[in-house]
């Protein structure tokens, strides 16, 4: 397990590091500074909990997107450092992979933090571990990607191998999830050192007594709506739930498709959805409020999360919104889904990758009424569990970095 550490400052003001996926320049803008009450869910949940716990304390950020910042705010110090790159595609991103792993590991030197939270994989992980080791301080990873996968080329395994290695050598790792949970087990983490979280969604749902304007819907509830709300990325499965649905759209009038999010491949979903003739049946609503958000799922007919098997989910947020708000999913049944989609319970789940049956999924639920309303009655049941989570991000980290830590 290793040495054990107590945290250098321990009573006094303590230096936190949290280094995970995003831009965390426009999450900690879209947060703002003022927080009155810890998050419960929404967009930049994680990182709104995690400011929440540190308070006033000196914080370092670092996060990996595709272009290179710096932001203060406060007692709060961000970095975004570019983790990818078209140029020279895959060796550019290696390249600039290597300087932002180096840009990495001379933040953390310059803040010197008495406690590192890791939140992704790879070379991010790696640059926390060696600074943590070389300096004896906690550092706690929070896992939110599937480790393990079937189809992983040959040169992308030792990274992986890595990765096993290191979350076996630190004491606490936070999970999001039960199917994490097993994954963490199977490589040989220690149960005594996993603490299992979940997103409550309690805000969401009170907010929808006070959303007075629902959205873009509003006086169209004659339609039935399937909605998407997450990244716009073709391993989403964006396209494949278009292919899916293109035909009964064209058949039937009062059926609306809806898209919400943003990312690199809505610029194609857009055009397929022109080239379709399907414009007025089909819509892309962008990146919305977290109020408007809840508006549009709880009027939703179904939730579908198409997402396809190379996409390394490990807890699905719009599946659990869509549960949370008392609508049947369609998922696929790989990964964590089925830990959260009961099939024919309070949703069903498809064949992976199969658009043929992702489209006999969603015409089940068209077309069935009594099945429906049974999926309606399960999702009902399991949004009562979804709301209030016994532990959430905040306390799991609260658990993380209690008394000492072993590296």
């Amino acid at each position: 397990m290793g040495q054990t550490i107590y945290p250098k400052n321990s009573g006094a003001e303590m230096r936190h590091a949290y280094v995970k996926n995003g831009d965390v320049i426009n999450q900690l803008l879209a947060i703002g500074e003022n927080q009155v009450k810890v998050p419960s869910g929404g967009p930049n949940a994680f990182l709104a909990e995690f400011l929440f716990n540190a308070g006033r304390q000196p914080l370092l950020l670092i996060s990996n997107s595709v272009r290179n910042a710096h932001y203060s705010l406060g007692n709060i110090d961000a970095w975004v450092f570019r983790g990818r790159t078209t140029f020279l595609h895959p060796y550019g991103t290696a390249l600039v992979r290597v300087f932002a792993f180096f840009k990495i590991l001379l933040r953390l030197f310059k803040f010197k933090p008495d406690r590192i939270l890791c939140g992704t994989l790879g070379f991010s992980l790696w640059a926390c571990f060696i600074h943590a080791r070389a300096f004896s301080i906690p550092l706690v990873h929070s896992l939110h990607n599937r480790l393990d996968y079937s189809d992983l080329p040959w040169y992308k395994r030792p990274a992986t191998q890595l990765d096993k290695f290191i979350l076996r050598r630190i004491s606490k790792v936070i999970c999001h999830g039960p199917f994490l949970k097993q994954q963490l087990l199977d490589i040989g983490v220690q149960a005594a050192a996993i603490t299992e979280f979940d997103c409550g969604f309690r805000d969401m749902w009170e907010q929808l007594e006070n959303l007075q304007e629902m959205d873009e819907l509003s006086g169209q509830k004659k339609y039935k709506t399937i909605t998407f709300l997450g990244r716009m990325e073709y391993s989403k499965g964006i396209l494949d739930l278009l292919t899916a649905c293109a035909a009964r759209l064209a058949a039937d009038h009062e059926l609306r498709l809806v898209y919400i999010g943003d990312g690199p491949d809505l610029p194609e979903l857009k055009n397929k959805i022109q080239s379709l003739g399907l414009g007025r049946q089909v819509l892309c609503l962008g990146l919305l409020s977290h109020e408007k958000l809840a508006g549009i799922i709880r009027q939703s007919y179904v939730v579908v999360t198409p997402t396809k098997s190379i996409f390394p989910e490990g807890r699905c947020m719009a599946t659990m919104e869509g549960l949370a708000m008392k609508v049947p999913v369609i998922a696929p049944d790989f990964g964590p889904f089925p830990y959260l989609v009961q099939h024919e319970v309070n949703g069903l789940l498809f064949r992976p990758d199969s658009i043929d049956d992702l489209q006999n999924k969603i015409g089940a639920v068209l077309d069935d009424a009594e099945l429906y309303s049974r999926l309606r009655s399960g999702a009902h049941e399991t949004s009562k569990k979804l709301l209030d989570p016994p532990v959430t991000f905040y306390k799991a980290v609260q658990w993380a970095f209690k008394g000492c830590v072993e590296v």
